[in-house]
């Protein structure tokens, strides 16, 4: 069995076990929200590696909303892998994550 089939395996029985949901937002259990850092630790290499490539992504869908080049407004493409320039038609991907 690979590991993503054991990672799917394990989710499904975390979902499983987990309570049946209601409507009440009030009344979700109690969480605990991690940092990157106390997270890090805590997952294997590849899952950190997925965690900070989205969690780059999300920087850069959220902090480049304009063309770099004319500072014209952008359109997602690519389902957020790329912005194109409503101006110029430039297109700008995220830069690549440095290991």
């Amino acid at each position: 069995m690979g590991p993503a089939r054991t990672r799917r395996r394990r989710l499904r029985s975390a979902l499983a076990a987990a309570p049946p949901e209601t409507d009440a937002l009030d009344s979700a259990p109690d969480e605990v929200w991690l940092g990157l850092r106390d997270l890090g630790g805590r997952i294997d290499e590849q899952e950190s590696e997925v965690l900070v490539g989205a969690v780059a992504l999300a920087g850069w869908l959220r902090d480049a909303p304009f063309c770099p080049t004319c500072g014209g407004g952008t359109e997602l493409r690519q389902a957020g892998w790329s912005r194109r320039c409503l101006v110029c038609a430039r297109e700008h991907f995220p830069a690549p994550t440095r290991r």
